[in-house]
């Protein structure tokens, strides 16, 4: 049989339900929070609770009482109590046992995130970046209108395929297809591609940000001329930054860290790390290594000899104004305090009494736990608070 291009369309409509159900089983098997424990005290992926299909040993995962506490995380509640995927919804498939993801109604007036959503006339909300990419993602195929297409305007950081989907313009000239058309990789349009003054032509002619060339990384360009020789040695470094002898910028923190990142280990000589000295907004490590201020006691090691998280130095260490100090003299984010998880060895950022009376910044939003959110983790479509207060969908309607 001929290998045409419906044939094409049909393996990158498999391959895409293939990469959703792989996104959708990680999504659900984070393992902070999407775990649910069994009355027997097992632990199952919170997925396959209240599916109608018992999962714990004990059945724990479908007990009605159970089900109707369960709470979804970003995703559509099923009145079973099982948790969605919100791209299922409106789909013209029956995902919970009574329909109410395709409720005619709640299709009708459903209402899509226009910043990163396309609204299908089903009421399916799909990414944008799924519009005009051949595939027919809409249950009646709206999101593929060749009008739509057409007449289609990407934003300024996109590459409009001739299809008329958007793409990233970093990926422009990649030598790889990344419009379903592979207009993206047309020859004559490559050859001739200019870059802006802050970025850095790759032979293929793809654009880079400048401060990706010699960086020590892999390749950005496909050639590797971002990293070649000849241009390394002509590159000169941020002030921040420490220059090895083929040109290569390291990050600060890379220096006298014990591992060599220059060719040449440059970075890790002794008697330069010995006399190595730090910024005043940095802690210096016995090895010489800088480290930021806000990494000293957050309970992870920086330094080779674990010198950051020295329990004596930690008990009279002060932490950055933006940070909570546990007894301990471990230092945490602002939104780790009364967020429903123990980070302080001793609890005292989950306090009850404490939570209760938590005040936050005038311009940081307040979960009635106690947690400090930024206002643009409000209304964002992912819940952050505990009890999910931040996408109340009233309180969303009428968000700014």
């Amino acid at each position: 049989m001929p290998f045409c291009l419906s044939n094409i369309n049909m393996l990158n409509a498999l391959f895409k339900s293939y990469t959703l159900i792989v996104f959708v089983a990680i999504t659900h098997a984070r393992i902070s929070n999407r775990l649910f424990t069994c009355n027997n005290g097992n632990k199952i992926y919170d997925y396959f609770a209240c599916d109608e299909i018992p999962d714990c040993e004990d059945g724990s995962d479908e007990d009605v009482n159970n089900c109707n506490m369960h709470l979804c995380d970003g995703e559509f509640s099923c009145d079973s109590g099982k948790c969605i995927p919100d791209l299922w919804v409106c789909d013209g498939i029956n995902h919970c046992s009574k329909g109410e993801d395709e409720h005619q109604n709640m299709c009708n007036t459903r209402v899509c995130d226009d910043s990163t959503l396309f609204r299908c006339s089903s009421g399916k909300c799909i990414p944008k970046n799924w519009i005009c990419n051949t595939i027919l993602d809409c249950p009646n195929g709206n999101d593929e209108n060749e009008f739509l297409c057409n007449n289609r305007t990407c934003s300024v950081d996109e590459f409009k395929c001739k299809s008329g989907q958007c793409i990233s313009e970093n990926i422009v000239c990649d030598v790889r297809n990344d419009c379903f058309d592979g207009s993206d990789e047309n020859k004559a349009m490559c050859d001739a591609r200019q870059c802006f003054n802050e970025e850095f032509r790759c032979d293929s002619g793809k654009c880079i940000e400048k401060n990706k060339v010699c960086d020590g990384y892999i390749n950005d360009c496909v050639g590797g001329e971002d990293e070649s020789e000849k241009i390394c040695q002509e590159k000169v470094c941020e002030n921040n930054e420490f220059t090895c002898k083929s040109g290569v910028c390291l990050k600060f923190y890379w220096v006298c860290d014990g591992r060599k990142d220059c060719s040449d280990g440059a970075d890790e000589n002794a008697e330069m790390c010995k006399n190595h000295t730090c910024s005043d907004d940095q802690y210096r490590c016995s090895s010489g290594r800088c480290i930021e201020f806000y990494w000293v006691c957050d309970g992870r090691s920086h330094c080779i000899n674990n010198a950051d998280e020295d329990l004596d130095m930690c008990r009279t260490h002060n932490c950055s104004e933006d940070q909570f100090r546990c007894s301990s003299g471990k230092c945490l984010a602002f939104y780790w305090v009364c967020d429903g998880n123990n980070d302080c060895p001793n609890k005292e950022d989950e306090d009850v009494h404490m939570c209760k009376v938590h005040e936050c910044d005038p311009d940081q939003f307040r979960c009635d736990s106690g947690k400090c959110l930024n206002q643009d983790w409000v209304c964002d479509g992912i819940a952050d608070c505990p009890d999910k207060k931040d996408e109340d969908v009233e309180m969303c309607q009428k968000h700014v």
